[in-house]
């Protein structure tokens, strides 16, 4: 045995393979160290654990901190180092909620939960590490929703009404401090060249009553959109017109009319719309207006239309009339016509000197016109309008056919004071022969 090792010199060649083996080993190891490393969570990573449990029992909802990052340590070779650090993002932070039961800051412990093919190990300095994450209560809130200031243009020779929304307010589901700042539910509205009504299903945001908007993964709502009707209207600009009606002397040609404004704004339906060529103010008499006096008429619109906004309501109507003028006289002879039942009529008298009355009509006739021809009366009851100075009706009578006519006939008064009859004298004269007799006689 001991010439076959000599001739063989095995003890000589197995410590060769052995220490070859070694050295095999400590290159490896120089080439895939082992190393320690801090490694970082992307924000998200968090997952909990209880959250069912914190709703059902206590109504409690993590709001926050859920984004935080964790850093972790550590070990193993170089070579599984370097593979995690490419898929720390499949590293997850484990934390166990389900014994809160108060709102407010916790701070809590966490398990690292590590791809399930890494080949490292972490370090116990981690387990001493909390993660901080508030809790609040759930609740609800009905958002009041509101629309845009601006939503949008009509097409042309169109106009949008003020738009109806299908719900007056959102429900929305989450934490309480949240949702004391929440304001409104401004809607996601846009409509630009619509020429015909329109309903809308459309989003909304949360704002703040700064106008600022709300963003939070925790809030939920009890509809996603809220129908919207925009009411889409056909505009024009049309004249205004006025009617007039002839007297015997005074014919239509003779007039001449100005309209201000000459032409409104109006709205709705296309139908309706269309059928409007004009808006006729109303009729004019003539014989009974005074050339030159501004005449305010109502602007009545026919059915299905409306003014736009910020057009008058009334237009001013002017007549120049050819050949006719105007002419005031005073008239201090006025008939007082009292129509009490009573025997003893209380006195009356005009409380001015005069009635002043406005006459229309040809230049000639009004220069031939005398004023001693005009008849004025006043005709009253003075059983009911009592002692004092009241405002009563004039009638005015002109002359037949004088083609002549009284401006603002029908609104024509004048101020007549009433005063108390005069007491009668009851003293009888008898009584002073009386006298004399209960005195001595004379002699």
């Amino acid at each position: 045995m001991k010439n076959f090792f000599k001739k063989t010199d095995l003890p000589m060649r197995t410590l060769a393979v052995a220490l070859a083996i070694l050295l095999w080993g400590v290159a490896m190891t120089d080439k895939d160290p082992i190393r320690n490393h801090n490694f970082k969570t992307v924000p998200g990573s968090i997952e909990l654990v209880g959250e069912d449990v914190l709703m059902e029992k206590h109504n409690l909802s993590v709001i926050d901190g859920q984004e935080a990052s964790i850093t972790f340590s550590a070990e193993g070779k170089a070579s599984d180092i370097s593979s995690l650090q490419k898929r720390v993002e499949q590293v997850r932070v484990i934390v166990d909620v389900s014994d809160i039961d108060t709102a407010g800051e916790h701070e809590l412990r966490y398990t690292i939960r590590l791809p399930d093919s890494a080949q490292v190990s972490i370090n116990d300095t981690y387990r001493t590490g909390r993660v901080r994450l508030t809790i609040d209560e759930v609740t609800y809130k009905d958002v009041p929703v509101s629309l845009p200031s601006e939503f949008g243009t009509a097409a042309d020779g169109y106009l949008y009404g003020t738009p109806e929304v299908g719900a007056q307010a959102v429900r929305v589901d989450g934490p309480a401090s949240i949702l004391k700042t929440v304001s409104t539910a401004r809607l996601a509205l846009k409509a630009d060249g619509l020429s015909k009504t329109q309903n809308m299903n459309c989003g909304f945001v949360l704002l703040d009553e700064n106008g600022a908007e709300i963003n939070s993964p925790h809030l939920s709502y009890d509809v996603d959109k809220v129908r919207v009707t925009v009411p889409v209207y056909k505009f024009a600009t049309v004249p205004l017109e006025v009617g007039l009606r002839a007297s015997a002397d005074i014919t239509e040609d003779m007039a001449k009319v100005k309209i201000e404004p000459e032409t409104v704004q109006i709205y709705g339906t296309e139908n309706a719309v269309g059928k409007v060529k004009s808006i006729k103010l109303g009729e004019i008499d003539l014989g009974r207006v005074q050339t030159g006096a501004r005449i305010n008429m109502e602007i009545k619109l026919p059915s299905g239309v409306k003014l736009m906004e910020g057009q008058p309501a009334t237009a001013a109507v002017t007549l120049q009339i050819d050949g006719v003028s105007s002419k005031m006289v005073k008239i201090s002879d006025v008939d007082l016509i009292d129509t009490s039942p009573a025997e003893a009529k209380p006195a009356a008298e005009l409380a001015a000197e005069a009635i002043e009355i406005t006459l229309s009509g040809k230049n000639s006739a009004l220069t031939a016109l005398d004023p001693a021809d005009i008849k004025v009366s006043i005709t009253y009851d003075s059983s009911v309008y009592g002692i004092g100075t009241h405002m009563m009706p004039v009638q005015v009578e002109l002359p037949e056919n004088s083609g002549i006519t009284v401006i603002g006939e029908d609104s024509l008064q004048a101020a007549v004071t009433i005063s108390a009859p005069a007491e009668t004298d009851t003293t009888d004269g008898g009584d002073n022969g009386g006298d004399a007799l209960a005195g001595e006689p004379e002699t």
